[in-house]
């Protein structure tokens, strides 16, 4: 069959377009767009892309039950019964059993060490540097070295057991303590010297 002698395939029938007068005081109209032809024999396509969902709609209801809850504990709902979970082998870190009543527990558990406690030797070391500067001021200076070198004592002790991290902090109290204490004595006896004259 020669191709000018083909038949073409039926078009949709356009709706007629109604005649508007040329200068209408409405605006115009965009331009119908003929609809395709529904086939009512076609198949479903299980293959074709699917039109987006919509995010906000609601999630597709299938034809099962809803989700049932979660199993109840054999000590009912809540909380594990005392112990923790016993059911299979245990992963992370070990449970520590709690002590007995009257037995005081030290230290943190799983045997951490707990952490140094620097605030006397940080303190000896304020107290000291302090009482060195202000060494001219006689009624402030004394008291601090005699406090700079107390808590350097008890830092240099704490350090000494382990408990403290810092023994030149409390070191640098006792020393800078000690000068403060001995130049704001000078200072008072030089005051005291001078005055009576």
């Amino acid at each position: 069959m020669p191709a000018h002698q083909m038949a073409k395939p039926p078009q949709a029938p356009q709706a007629p377009q109604p005649q508007q007068p040329p200068y209408s005081a409405q605006a115009p109209q965009p331009p119908q767009v003929p609809q395709q032809p529904q086939q009512p024999h076609a198949a479903h396509n299980p293959y074709a892309p699917q039109p987006p969902a919509s995010p906000y709609a609601a999630p597709p209801q299938s034809g099962s039950a809803p989700v049932p809850p979660p199993p109840v504990s054999p000590a009912g709902p809540g909380m594990p019964a005392y112990g923790g979970y016993q059911g299979g082998p245990q992963y992370g870190y070990p449970v520590q059993q709690p002590a007995p009543y009257g037995v005081p527990q030290y230290g943190w558990p799983g045997g951490m060490p707990p952490q140094p406690s620097n605030g006397i030797g940080v303190t000896a070391m304020v107290t000291g540097i302090v009482s060195a500067v202000m060494c001219m001021a006689w009624f402030i200076s004394p008291i601090l070295g005699i406090l700079g070198i107390v808590f350097g004592i008890i830092g240099r002790g704490k350090a000494k057991r382990g408990e403290a991290t810092n023994p030149g902090q409390a070191l640098t109290g006792i020393i800078c303590g000690s000068f403060g204490l001995v130049v704001g004595i000078g200072f008072f006896t030089l005051l005291i010297v001078f005055s009576s004259r």
